[in-house]
């Protein structure tokens, strides 16, 4: 087995980019910024169920504050999840 030289493997390092602590800083700033931007965004968002019918007669239920969904065959199954769900947080 052949071993690599110390050249070579110098070479090598020294034609790999360099992170320079500029780069660190503008990569570390861009990261910071898309955070901030997500969490505003998650406090903006309405917390409020959409409720709506189906051509098919199903009705869907999301809950953006959990991002589930939820499909029910009948108007009563639907009212009966909302009674539910609104007795539990109370």
């Amino acid at each position: 087995m052949r071993s690599s030289s110390p050249n070579h493997f110098l070479s090598l390092t020294q034609s790999s980019p360099k992170l320079t602590s500029s780069r660190f800083s503008e990569l570390l700033l861009s990261i910071l910024k898309l955070s901030l931007q997500k969490l505003a965004q998650g406090m903006v968002q309405s917390p409020e169920l959409q409720v709506w019918q189906e051509r098919n007669g199903c009705w869907q239920i999301y809950d953006p504050t959990t991002q589930a969904h939820h499909q029910l065959n009948s108007e009563d199954e639907a009212r009966a999840w909302l009674d539910r769900r609104s007795h539990f947080r109370r």
